[in-house]
């Protein structure tokens, strides 16, 4: 009787403290709680950075999801998210091809890189320092004009925020 009852508890704990790998990343995306997350994206004429806060899960996964689906981002709608993985507060965001779209020029492609880094990188909560793009799995040295050999971090300093 005491070993079930106690199976039943350890049960029950994992439940509600949910999983998570070595780094203390959480794995187990069902338990995931929701939070007020700055999202970020460019104004019309991609001068500035506008935020809005959304509350949708804490989960880096969920969010570029989001960022993907969110008409208020440029991001190509039928980019795919194939993976991502936070490993030593670096988050590995890896894009279908189409996230690599032309037709709306390079600086649509950075804002779209902005867009992703800033959000990850400035909720605290997601613990996220750099952001790696992977385009179908491979690290390409760029994703339209931008140098994509180096991990994208956020500086505040550098953003220009509109209100």
């Amino acid at each position: 009787m005491f070993k079930k009852a106690m199976l039943i508890l350890l049960s029950i704990s994992f439940l509600i403290v949910g999983c998570t790998n070595e780094t203390g990343n959480r794995i187990n995306s069902e338990m995931d709680i929701e939070d007020y997350i700055k999202i970020f994206y460019s104004d019309s004429q991609a001068m500035y950075w506008l935020i809005e806060e959304e509350k949708i899960a804490v989960n880096p996964k969920v969010i570029v999801e989001y960022l993907i689906a969110c008409e208020k981002t440029s991001i190509p709608k039928n980019t795919d998210l194939l993976s991502l993985e936070v490993k030593d507060n670096v988050a590995y965001v890896n894009l279908s091809k189409e996230f690599e779209c032309f037709e709306k020029g390079d600086l649509v492609i950075s804002i779209n890189m902005g867009t992703i880094v800033h959000t990850l990188c400035l909720n605290e909560s997601l613990n996220i320092n750099k952001v790696v793009f992977l385009l179908e799995g491979d690290r390409v040295t760029t994703i339209g004009a931008n140098d994509n050999t180096i991990d994208y971090s956020s500086n505040l300093k550098l953003l220009e925020i509109g209100m």
